[in-house]
């Protein structure tokens, strides 16, 4: 695959993700809000459902696609979910 290939599929997933990205969620001052909203998140992202996702992209040979994402996904989602445990921690102290 050719760096132009890769990224022209780069800016196809930015343009698919704006519309979630660029919506209404954490538009809001309020920090307890904003705790609910990363916490369901974190909860959505923990779901074992991305094997359809594979599937679907293998059917139009753009596997390689789940690893960007899954690259750029996972160090979010540690600090999701490092961020919220931290929160609980002192929460309760």
């Amino acid at each position: 695959m050719s760096e132009a290939e890769i990224i022209h599929d780069a800016e196809v997933i930015g343009t698919e993700l704006e519309p979630v990205t660029s919506g209404t969620l954490f538009r809001t001052d309020d920090p307890v809000q904003i705790i609910e909203q990363a916490s369901a998140v974190a909860d959505a992202l923990s779901r074992r459902d991305f094997i359809y996702l594979v599937l679907f992209l293998a059917l139009f040979g753009k596997s390689n696609w789940f690893l960007v994402l899954a690259a750029a996904g996972a160090p979010i989602f540690f600090l999701l979910l490092v961020f919220l445990a931290a929160r609980e921690h002192f929460q309760t102290a």
